[in-house]
Formats: structure tokens, sequence, C-alpha cells
């Protein structure tokens, strides 16, 4: 008896070794298992907002060059995310900074699932922890915070 639904949601490269994942484990596509590939662009904050969980599977080394865009609005649901990368990494930076959940440098099955399981026993009930993703951003990443940076960075060349 399962007390969760594993979502994912989208088209990544990755989506076909998924389902094929799924069905070897005798996940019940539709039951526990939900492969949501579109959806209007205005939605994508309702359907974060369902989660309990935002799992970000980055490659590790990844996460040494670029941020995933999906950060952002996954930051701005407000519901706790679980990334996969390097914790020097930007995107590491970002998670710690913000405080919006956890970066997990393994990419081990068996360490993965441990830390799921941990997060739901230990992590997401506990008031001390407060996902708020979206305040950082504003702090963080506001138009105005950003255009000063550019200022600054202009007046200091001249």
């Amino acid at each position: 008896d399962n007390n969760y639904v594993i979502v994912v949601a989208g088209n990544g490269s990755q989506l076909n070794n998924c389902i094929k994942l799924s069905k070897s484990l005798g996940l019940q596509i539709g039951t526990d298992i939900i492969f949501y590939r579109e959806w209007p662009k205005e939605e994508t904050l309702s359907l974060l907002s369902l989660a309990d969980l935002l799992i970000l599977p980055t490659s590790k080394n990844q996460a040494l060059y670029s941020v995933p865009s999906k950060i952002y609005s996954y930051m701005y649901s407000g519901k706790p995310i679980l990334a996969f990368g390097i914790k020097d990494s930007e995107l590491g930076v970002i998670i710690e900074d913000s405080k919006c959940g956890w970066i997990l440098e393994s990419d081990d099955p068996n360490t993965i699932s441990n830390e799921i399981i941990d997060i739901f026993q230990y992590k997401i009930g506990d008031k001390n922890n407060i996902f708020d993703g979206a305040k950082y951003l504003e702090q963080e990443f506001s138009r105005n915070k950003n255009l000063n940076k550019y200022i600054e960075l202009i007046e200091s060349l001249l």
C-alpha cells in the first residue's frame, strides 16, 4: 500500500527510460506514477503546488556549467526542492542560500531513495523548515536589484 503518487512532469531526454523503469518496477501508470507531458505554461505553478517535494534531477556535472531554468518556477511554488548536483555549484549555492531545499551530490539510487524517505520523515513536517524560495528570488533576483548591480558595474568601469 503506497502513500504516494509519483508525478513525472515534462518531456525530458530521459522520459522513455523513466517509463521503462516504472514498468520494470511494477508501478501502475496512472495510479502509482503519472506522466504529465504537456500543459499550458500558465498552469505550471498550479501543477507544482500539488507536489509535496519537487525533484530537480540534473546530472552532477551539469550543475557546474548551468542552472536549470525550472529552478525558478520550483522556487516560486513554495515547495521544497531536492536537487541533484554539486554543493559548491551555482545551483547548490542557490538551494543552500535560499533554504528552499537540499542538494544531493550522489546519483546512487539507494542514496537518493534514503534521502527522499528522510525528507518525508523528518524534514518536510518540521515547522522550522520554511521553504520560501519566492521570497529569496524577490530579494536576490528582482529587476531593481539586478539593475542596481549593472549600474554599479558600469560605474566601476568608468
